[in-house]
């Protein structure tokens, strides 16, 4: 979707990658941020409410957003979700802009000199700030996902079609809606 960010002002990567997704969005900076908090609030269900480290119980989702470990033994139909979104952080920021910690998830192909995904990306090993970081480059790399639907459609309607994409009833995404706006007011 977008061409690697150039970064004259020296922001930092999360401000970058906020910057770009605005660009598609037509909505500020405010109403993304709900919307994810929104999604957590939701993904993270009432055990581990928007605890960074949430583990799916009994299933390969991991952190605030659940994004999936790779397919493994144990989770034989995990999706790999974090390694695409890693990829596509690197993807958005380009090497030169790419934050230290994420270093540790890409190896340089010897002969290409190019950096390439290696090993897993576990979110609920990551900070808030890391988990945002990389839902946005996700979403703003995914071709399927519509960023100018942000505040035009539903909340739920845009979790189900981007985020979830399991397709079904939003009545539960809708239960958590009401629940942390009834919690976000007191």
């Amino acid at each position: 979707m977008t061409n690697l960010i150039t970064n004259p002002q020296g922001l930092s990567p999360y401000e970058l990658v906020m910057d770009k997704v605005l660009e598609y969005a037509k909505v500020d900076a405010t109403q993304i941020e709900t919307l994810m908090t929104m999604i957590a609030y939701h993904e993270t269900g009432p055990e581990q409410r928007m605890l960074p480290e949430a583990q799916q119980i009994k299933g390969p989702g991991r952190g605030l957003f659940q994004y999936e470990l790779a397919a493994s033994p144990e989770y034989p139909t995990a999706s790999g979700a974090g390694k695409t979104a890693m990829t596509r952080l690197l993807t958005t920021l380009g090497e030169e802009n790419l934050p230290k910690w994420a270093f540790k998830y890409f190896d340089r192909n010897p002969w290409t000199q190019q950096l390439e995904q290696e090993g897993d990306v576990d979110f609920s090993e990551l900070t808030e700030e890391q988990q945002k970081l990389l839902f946005l480059a996700d979403k703003l790399q995914d071709p399927a996902v519509k960023l100018g639907e942000i505040g035009t459609v539903s909340d739920s309607t845009w979790w189900a079609k981007y985020h979830h994409k399991g397709g079904g009833s939003t009545e539960k995404f809708d239960a958590s809606k009401r629940s942390y706006l009834n919690n976000s007011i007191k």
